[in-house]
């Protein structure tokens, strides 16, 4: 039962064609049951305001926004779990932007992969966030947290890596 956290640079890749989506593509497709896929609450918001700014630029048209949100809303209710933004979070938020000087939604999204990681932790459950941001990556990196950009030749295998160990134990 692994858990994988999919930041926003990460989740998009679901819903709009783009370099990694196959990663995000095989993700869902081979989810075990057991499996968590979680996003932070901001991920919605920033789901929305991404597929606003798409719009309004004409890269993407009205009536595929609307398919987009309909099959994120979709995913919401059956594959993908949204953790909150807490008072707990956002304080170790800033301490994130402070140590790394990261932007204040990267530092919300650090903050949740480190409280998910510590609870995976305990509970003996493999973690993995995934993240195309590479300066959020980097933090990730820094703080010790496993990490796999979407984008990087060798996600797929990762990913693999990751579901096949959790099925080994």
């Amino acid at each position: 039962m692994p858990l994988f956290y999919l930041d926003t640079s990460a989740l998009v890749k679901r819903y709009r064609r783009e370099k990694g989506s196959e990663v995000l593509d095989f993700l869902f497709e081979h989810k075990g049951a057991d499996d968590r896929l979680v996003v932070s609450f901001l991920s919605t918001i920033e789901l929305a305001g991404v597929t606003t700014r798409l719009r309004k630029s004409r890269a993407l048209s009205e009536s595929r926004v609307s398919e987009l949100m309909s099959r994120f809303k979709e995913d919401l209710l059956h594959a993908v779990e949204v953790f909150p933004v807490s008072e707990p979070i956002l304080g170790q938020a800033i301490g994130i932007a402070e140590r790394h000087g990261i932007r204040a939604a990267d530092s919300i999204h650090v903050a949740t992969i480190i409280e998910l990681h510590q609870a995976a932790a305990i509970a003996g459950i493999r973690f993995l966030a995934l993240a195309a941001d590479k300066a959020m990556g980097e933090c990730i990196e820094e703080e010790g947290i496993a990490l796999s950009n979407p984008e990087d030749e060798d996600a797929l295998g990762q990913l693999r890596s990751a579901m096949e160990q959790q099925q080994g134990q």
